[in-house]
């Protein structure tokens, strides 16, 4: 096996990485494989299967090892995951997982990889498009108009009521200092505590964390839309837009349902930091309720 020392470097202080328990299988300028066993902790649910976040975690890292090892001169802090799609094709269910990503092109400042996510009987769980960027070391940062939707995700009156108290407990499992601060029919907020479990080895809240916390408000914004009694309800589709990174400060995800066309359920998924106010992240999700 052949492991960068820029690879293992990456997974010696990674804090969320590590909680999940992820572990390098090859790595090269070309390609890389990472490893997931199975582990009752990374479910969605007891008894359920794989959270489609970790899985977002797994696409996630495996793409930022392969930029990092394209560009061994770049300093960790400079490689940014720009833009991640994740198709979930289907159910991890007490699956070890497999991520492997594929180097399509790279040029000065981005490189384009696609990532596939596969079981121990070589099955495809999940595929993914990501695009990653080198970014300045002293870049500016414009804030357009951002404001709207802070009012919208953090700002408006999301009750916290029985149903928040009901799913509280299932959502406080997905990572240490996760829960949910309010609930409504069609939206959810969620507050993430900046621990260091919670982190990645550059000691910022994990962009593969960031991934479950969007998944996770899309899923429960989502699920008054659910018809009580029917089939399993699961994620078919996330794309995340990574707008800046958090500073050192908790972070407020927001979901919110925006149409509804007979199975398949839409939703905005928004991030921002707790006291900064910064746009972490903004993306849709889109939920399969048969």
């Amino acid at each position: 096996m052949t492991t960068p020392n820029s690879a293992l470097e990456f997974y010696s202080s990674n804090g969320w990485a590590n909680r999940v328990g992820i572990s390098i299988q090859s790595a090269s300028k070309e390609q890389v494989s990472i490893y997931l066993p199975y582990d009752e902790q990374n479910l969605n649910a007891p008894g359920g299967v794989v959270h489609g976040g970790v899985i977002g975690t797994l696409i996630h890292d495996a793409g930022y090892l392969l930029t990092q090892l394209h560009y061994p001169d770049t300093p960790s802090a400079l490689i940014k995951a720009l833009d991640i799609q994740v198709n979930y094709i289907t159910a991890a269910f007490q699956a070890d997982l497999t991520a492997t990503a594929k180097l399509v092109r790279s040029s000065r400042a981005l490189a384009f990889i696609d990532v596939e996510v596969t079981n121990k009987q070589g099955a495809v769980v999940a595929r993914s498009h990501a695009l990653y960027r080198i970014a300045g070391a002293d870049e500016d940062v414009t804030d357009l108009h951002s404001q709207g939707l802070y009012d919208i995700a953090v700002g408006g009156d999301v009750p916290y009521g029985e149903f928040a108290e009901k799913i509280n407990p299932n959502v406080a499992r997905h990572a240490p200092g996760l829960f949910v601060t309010g609930w409504a029919p069609s939206q959810v907020r969620l507050k993430l505590d900046n621990l260091k479990e919670n982190q990645d080895h550059d000691g910022i809240i994990a962009p593969g964390l960031q991934m479950l916390v969007l998944d996770d408000v899309g899923v429960f914004a989502s699920f008054s839309r659910v018809r009580p009694g029917g089939k399993p309800a699961s994620t078919i589709d996330l794309k995340i837009s990574f707008c800046q990174t958090p500073t050192d400060e908790n972070v407020i995800g927001y979901g919110h349902c925006i149409k509804q066309q007979n199975q398949v359920i839409n939703n905005q998924v928004l991030m921002f930091g707790e006291t900064s106010h910064n746009l972490i992240a903004i993306g849709t999700m889109t939920f399969w309720a048969p």
